[in-house]
């Protein structure tokens, strides 16, 4: 049985009222071209031992090399551009179940 992959990432806003600007849409960013299924994303969450950020996201990949591929993308490097001006992100590309 292949264990599957995940992406888990966090996020914090620099301000409270700061949001990533630009037009990165649904089509410009296709995470389902890299086989992505968000398992969890934004919702209720607690950190009893320390903070993780305001927006917690969960991704499944069926491959570590498929996350890889999918982090070091075109599209998702373009992204990252107009999230770090307004946040600060920790992600992780995690191999396991």
């Amino acid at each position: 049985m292949e264990r599957t992959k995940k992406v888990t990432g966090s996020r914090r806003s620099r301000s409270p009222t700061s949001r990533a600007t630009g037009n990165i849409s649904k089509p410009t960013l296709r995470l389902e071209r890299y086989g992505a299924k968000f398992l969890v994303r934004g919702g209720q969450s607690v950190a009893p031992e320390e903070p993780t950020g305001d927006r917690q996201v969960v991704i499944e990949f069926a491959s570590y090399e498929q996350a890889l591929a999918c982090y070091h993308s075109p599209e998702y490097q373009h992204a990252i551009t107009f999230r770090q001006p307004v946040s600060k992100a920790r992600l992780s590309i995690i191999e396991g179940v």
